[in-house]
């Protein structure tokens, strides 16, 4: 439990994802970044109900990118929630319809206590379902906490 971590411990995640999770377009997408680099405390959940649990009270630093295919125009944003209640956007944009793979990316502190959790969300509306590029260098989570 949190009493057994040190208050000048390093608590650290960070994942990737290269499964092209596919994006409902309207709806707002939990981003399952499925695939584990590091996890100091398994603090993380994997799977459609991705999630970070803080398993010590802190300001955690949360930056995540996030790389949809084919850009062909519409909305894209990656929303940090915090206890599955919006907490801020990583970034809002307007995509240029390139044709490009779009990049959307971000960066906030989140204050937590033990048992409170993030996730990022995605959302695009470009009136169908989109994939995320298949490639971890393209889609990853890093969280630490800062400040100790």
């Amino acid at each position: 439990g949190p009493s057994a971590i040190a208050a000048n411990e390093l608590i650290v995640a960070r994942y990737t994802s290269n499964a092209g999770q596919t994006i409902t377009t309207g709806t707002d997408t939990v981003v399952n970044f499925e695939d584990k680099d590091v996890d100091s405390h398994g603090a993380v959940t994997v799977g459609a109900s991705w999630k970070f649990t803080a398993p010590i009270a802190g300001t955690y630093c949360v930056a995540a990118t996030v790389a949809m295919v084919a850009n062909d125009g519409g909305s894209r944003v990656i929303k940090l929630r915090k206890n599955g209640t919006d907490y801020c956007y990583l970034d809002n944009h307007l995509s240029d319809g390139s044709g490009q793979n779009d990049y959307t990316s971000g960066s906030a502190l989140v204050s937590l206590v033990p048992g409170d959790y993030v996730d990022v969300v995605y959302f695009q509306n470009t009136g169908i379902s989109k994939n995320l590029v298949s490639d971890g260098l393209a889609n990853h989570i890093n969280i630490n906490r800062v400040g100790f």
